[in-house]
């Protein structure tokens, strides 16, 4: 086991303690920005993007810096100097490489992997097919392919990576009008523009992966609520439909029932979880914002 003073030696010197110190600074920064913008999802949805980035670098860094000193202890007696210098590096690369496995693995795998757990299938529907397109140029995405799922429950879900792809089940569409599934279309697509789908990907599996990490059992859940905010924002400007999306939560909600417990309404655009830890902001509070948004569009 590493000495207490060669933790004190290697965690008080510069640089080890100016990178504790400034990523400690920029958690607490993010949080208290994340905090005072109270109504302003998409700038306290880069506040937790950030906090989501900052968070794994500071325990990753303070894990594996006391894991080398417990590896290298032994040679501080001779060289303490270049013992801590040693472990410094170890400590960067291995928080740098850490992340990257996560990264690819999210970006190469999970969402080919919920695409085949949905069965998607090529949209029949000329409509539908028709309206989307229409959705891809004035949002600028190319690429992006839209399949449907045979599902029971009325969902939508976006997916990134190499495939970017809307997946949306018949159940849905028969549900809502056309103007309603446009709205929840433009809002899936959000997702994939604002890069949503990646970020909310990495942070579920590092969650998973370093359970201890408490800070991301918080930051987690925030930043499934604030892009979800963010996409209802951004469809609403797009389609000009703030009013639709509304209708479309509405009647998905009233289709479902509470205490359904398939694990894919997680991933869709409503979900009944609630508190703290919902991955989905309160539906009374969404619909408000977007009668809000009705009305600041109507004004313009």
């Amino acid at each position: 086991m590493p000495t207490l003073e060669f933790l004190w030696q290697y965690f008080t010197s510069p640089i080890p303690s100016g990178i504790v110190l400034t990523t400690g600074a920029v958690v607490v920064g993010s949080s208290l920005l994340f905090k005072l913008k109270l109504e302003d999802p998409g700038l306290r949805s880069r506040a937790l993007a950030i906090l989501a980035l900052a968070a794994p670098f500071l325990w990753l860094f303070f894990a594996s810096s006391v894991a080398l000193c417990a590896l290298l202890y032994e040679s501080y007696e001779y060289s303490a100097s270049l013992t801590i210098k040693t472990v410094l590096g170890g400590a960067l690369a291995t928080t740098i490489i850490a992340t990257v496995p996560i990264s690819l693995f999210v970006k190469n795998h999970v969402s080919s992997a919920f695409v085949s757990l949905l069965n998607g299938r090529p949209i029949t529907e000329a409509w539908l097919n028709r309206r989307f397109h229409q959705l891809l140029t004035v949002t600028g995405l190319e690429g992006v392919s839209l399949l449907e799922t045979e599902k029971e429950i009325p969902i939508s879900v976006a997916t990134g990576g190499r495939k970017k792809t809307v997946v949306i089940s018949r159940s849905l569409c028969r549900l809502l009008n056309c103007d309603e599934v446009e709205a929840v279309l433009a809002h899936e697509l959000a997702h994939i523009k604002n890069r949503d789908v990646n970020m909310k990907s990495f942070v579920s599996v590092y969650s998973r992966l370093v359970p201890i990490d408490v800070i991301m059992k918080f930051v987690e859940p925030a930043v499934h609520r604030e892009r979800e905010l963010l996409a209802d924002e951004v469809s609403a400007f797009l389609t000009k439909k703030p009013l639709a999306l509304a209708s479309a939560l509405l009647k998905i909600d009233e289709a479902m029932d509470e205490n359904f417990s398939n694990p894919l309404t997680s991933f869709s655009i409503l979900g009944f979880d609630k508190g703290i830890f919902s991955r989905h902001p309160p539906l009374k509070h969404r619909i408000e914002r977007l009668l809000s948004l009705a009305e600041s569009i109507k004004s313009r």
